[in-house]
C-alpha cells in the first residue's frame, strides 16, 4: 500500500478511509508510540466568553499540525481539535484523566492510541464533551484537579498527501526517550463562580433557533442544552427572563439579533450590541420589531453557581 495519497481523492472519499493508516507511515506499534513534542499553550476567548486553553498538536519533526482546545464548565470538560492550512486530521484518540498510571499502555509503558476511551475519525473539527463523571471518581471541576491529556492525531499532508502521526505538545513521559510520546496538562476552572455560555431563543429548526414574535412565550435555551428562562415579545420589545442563577455575562452584555421572513431564509441583520435597558432580574431589548415574524436571537449569558 502506497503512502502517497492523491489529495483531492482522499478529501472526497475520508469517510471511507477512516481505519485505513498506510504501512509506510506506521510499521508497527512502536513507531506510532514514539512522537517527540514539547509544551507551548495560549488561550483565546470564544464567542460565548468561555476561555480556551490553546496547544498545539506536532509531528516528530515539531512542525505544527493542528491546535487542541480545552475547556470546561461546571460538569463537561470540552476537547477540540482541528488541523491548519497544510494539514487535515483523519482521525483522533483521546485519553483523559487524573491518574496517569492508568492510561493504555504496551509492555514498554508506552501509551496505544487504538485504546484510547475517544475516538473519532472523517471529521474536520473533532469535538470531545466528556463529562466530569468520565475523568475520575467523584471528580469536581472546582477543586481544580490537574487533568492529563493524551491526545494522538493521524494528518494528511495537504502538500504532498502523505499520512503523519502527531501528538499534542507536552511533557515526556519519565524514563522515555527524547522522541517518546508527550502529553499534555490542563487545569480546570470550577467551584463557585460564573461560566460562561451562548444563549439562544425559541425552537431549533434545521439547526437553527427562530424565536417567533406570534408566540406569547418561548424558551431561552444555554448551549449546553439547558432551558434558562424564557423570552417574550411584549410591546414591540423581546425581553428576556432569566432563571435563577444565569444572567447576561459580563459587564456589557451583549445581544445579537437577526431577523427573518421564514425559518431558513434570507437573514437580516437587525442588531448587535449591548441590551438597551438591562436590570434585573429582567433585561429587554427595544424595538420596535415590527418587519419580520421571525428572529435568530444569540445572547452571551453566565451560570453562576455558589460552591458548597
Amino acid at each position: 500500500m502506497k503512502a502517497k495519497v492523491l489529495f483531492g481523492i482522499f478529501v472526497l472519499t475520508s469517510t471511507f478511509l477512516g481505519g485505513c493508516i498506510d504501512v509506510d507511515l506506521m510499521n508497527s506499534k512502536e513507531e506510532m508510540e514514539s512522537v517527540e513534542t514539547s509544551f507551548i499553550t495560549e488561550y483565546s476567548y470564544l464567542k460565548n466568553g468561555v476561555i480556551e486553553e490553546q496547544i498545539p498538536l506536532q509531528l516528530k519533526n515539531k512542525e505544527q499540525v493542528g491546535t487542541m482546545r480545552v475547556s470546561n464548565d461546571a460538569n463537561t470538560l470540552t476537547v477540540k481539535i482541528t488541523g491548519n492550512s497544510d494539514f487535515n486530521i483523519e482521525e483522533v484518540q483521546l485519553w483523559v484523566g487524573t491518574d496517569i498510571g492508568e492510561v493504555p499502555s504496551n509492555i514498554k509503558n508506552r501509551p496505544i492510541p487504538g485504546k484510547f476511551r475517544y475516538k473519532l475519525s472523517g471529521q474536520t473539527e473533532y469535538q470531545f464533551n466528556i463529562s466530569k463523571e468520565e475523568i475520575a471518581l467523584n471528580y469536581d471541576f472546582g477543586e481544580g484537579t490537574e487533568i492529563y491529556l493524551f491526545a494522538h492525531a493521524v494528518v494528511i499532508n495537504a502538500n504532498t498527501g502523505y499520512l503523519e502521526s502527531a501528538w499534542s505538545k507536552g511533557d515526556n513521559l519519565p524514563d522515555t526517550p527524547d522522541d517518546a510520546i508527550s502529553y499534555s496538562t490542563y487545569t480546570p476552572v470550577g467551584g463557585g463562580g460564573c461560566f460562561p455560555h451562548l444563549a439562544f431563543c425559541g425552537e431549533m429548526i434545521n439547526g437553527t433557533y427562530y424565536y417567533d414574535i406570534n408566540k406569547e412565550i418561548e424558551n431561552m435555551v444555554a448551549d449546553n442544552g439547558e432551558i434558562i428562562g424564557t423570552v417574550s415579545y411584549i410591546d414591540q420589545q423581546i425581553r428576556f427572563f432569566f432563571d435563577q442563577a444565569w444572567m447576561f455575562s459580563g459587564n456589557t452584555p451583549e445581544v445579537v439579533i437577526t431577523g427573518y421572513n421564514k425559518p431558513g431564509g434570507k437573514a437580516f441583520e437587525v442588531y448587535s450590541g449591548n441590551p438597551l435597558a438591562p436590570y434585573p432580574p429582567m433585561y429587554y431589548y427595544y424595538g420596535p420589531l415590527t418587519k419580520y415574524n421571525y428572529y435568530a436571537v444569540e445572547l452571551n449569558v453566565q451560570n453562576c453557581i455558589t460552591s458548597n
